[in-house]
């Protein structure tokens, strides 16, 4: 018998070593894939030229796809990177356990509502409710994946790293007023023949305040905001928020924190000339909370009042020109006017539909689809409210399944709100949702998308 049972012992000893590297390389490439996706989140170049002759071909001329729909079957790089993450960490149980079963309802009515819509049988929908999916997924698999003691402090580490690249894309591509032709990172067109990029009138075409003291006066009686390798000033705003906020986590966990005070002010600069109402807010008031909740926990003022103080003060200064003809920050002008009467009105339209598909909405991904049948002699603009939005594609049991999600996801955030990973994480997670009040981009655009599943999966994580 004591023979028998050694054997048995010297077996299951002999299993639990034989996990001890599969478990190793479990967590070695979870990581890894996790940092990788970090670094890639703003250098998204959309693939779809391969797909072109396909993605016309699946269109049946009875469906009227207005001109200005997106038509094409796209990809990005991340898609492969979180096909990586999948394959190494994905478990089914997941799905249906606490927040997570909100999140599993949102994608399921999600794709209810394009079964349920005009346009089921259109695949392009079906392929843009993955791209969906694909970032939903990487909550469920950081929000329970075992990651290394430390994970938090490298992801924030490569997160100020790539914010210190695109900030210098971006402030190089502000200061020529030009796109500098880093189209294989993803940056777009800002000016062409018949284009122009998003941009504001300035009668003397100066783009800070030395320009009237050494430059004179430019050619061009506009100034370009800067968008970086992202599709929109916008979108680089709200990527922005996320980065600095990663980096004050350094700066709280560093002592050497001179140059952290640079790359602040750096990512500073960079926030302000993309003239990001939103985003400028947000930050604001992020940076606030954030500040706060830490000298409260610290039990002393942080010194990071006066380094995000100071930049934002600087920052004004050698923008105030711009920011004012820009309007909607320090002056309320008729570009911020013109901007918001569209908006309410392409509101009015979203609410229309709403009221026409109360319950599964008009389909995912479908509102440009149905725009022309809500709205006359309207440019086609997205709604700049991404729940209103998300009531106009998915319907009020979608909306209400993902705000539950998004609840849930910050009450368990905000009970740990004394670990610094979980504050950082939260305040990204809430900066997202606040600048969904005021535009779309949060859950309708790769990048943020990204950004913002991890976000919730890193608190969930860390709490």
């Amino acid at each position: 018998m004591r023979i028998k049972e050694e054997i048995v012992s010297l077996k299951a000893m002999t299993e639990k070593v034989a996990e001890i590297p599969s478990k190793i390389r479990f967590k070695i490439k979870t990581e890894y894939f996790l940092y990788l996706l970090v670094l890639l989140i703003p250098f998204q170049q959309r693939l779809y030229k391969f797909f072109r002759p396909f993605s016309l071909s699946l269109i049946d001329p009875k469906w009227n796809v207005p001109q200005y729909f997106e038509i094409h079957l796209d990809g990005f790089i991340s898609d492969f990177v979180l096909l990586g993450l999948i394959l190494c960490s994905f478990r089914w149980r997941s799905f249906w356990e606490k927040e997570n079963k909100y999140l599993t309802l949102f994608l399921v009515f999600a794709l209810a509502s394009i079964v349920n819509s005009d346009f089921a049988l259109y695949p392009i929908p079906y392929w843009r409710w993955l791209h969906l999916a694909l970032p939903a997924l990487l909550f469920f698999l950081v929000s329970r994946t075992p990651l290394e003691e430390g994970s938090f402090k490298k992801i924030a580490k490569l997160t100020l790293a790539v914010a210190l690249v695109e900030s210098v894309i971006a402030i190089v591509q502000y200061f020529v007023q030009h796109s500098l032709g880093l189209k294989g990172l993803g940056e777009q067109t800002l000016i062409a023949k018949n284009y122009l990029a998003a941009h504001f009138p300035m009668a003397d075409g100066s783009i800070w305040i030395f320009d009237r003291f050494f430059h004179g006066v430019r050619e061009n009686a506009f100034v370009l905001r800067a968008s970086g390798t992202l599709t929109h000033p916008n979108i680089l705003g709200g990527f922005i928020v996320f980065t600095l906020l990663m980096t004050y986590y350094l700066y709280g966990q560093s002592l050497k924190r001179g140059l952290l005070s640079v790359a602040i002010f750096v990512q500073t600069f960079c926030l302000f000339i993309t003239y990001s109402r939103a985003a400028i807010f947000t930050a604001a008031l992020t940076t606030l909370v954030w500040i706060v909740m830490t000298s409260f926990r610290e039990k002393k003022l942080s010194s990071l009042i006066w380094v995000s103080a100071g930049s934002a003060l600087l920052c004004l200064t050698l923008l105030y020109p711009q920011i004012f003809h820009r309007g909607g920050i320090v002056s309320y002008n008729v570009v911020a006017q013109s901007s918001d009467v569209l908006r309410m009105t392409v509101a009015d339209v979203g609410l229309a539909m709403f009221k026409a598909h109360p319950f599964l909405g008009i389909g995912f991904n479908n509102y440009m689809l149905a725009f022309p049948h809500f709205a006359k002699d309207i440019p086609a603009t997205y709604i700049h409210n991404v729940y209103l939005h998300l009531g106009v594609e998915v319907g009020l049991f979608g909306t209400l399944s993902f705000l539950a999600f998004a609840l849930l996801v910050f009450i368990r955030g905000w009970k740990s709100r004394h670990r610094p990973e979980v504050l950082t994480g939260l305040c990204i997670f809430t900066a997202l949702l606040l600048i969904g009040l005021a535009d779309f981009y949060p859950l309708c655009q790769q990048e943020i998308r990204l950004i913002f599943f991890l976000a919730a999966g890193l608190i969930l994580r860390s709490s």
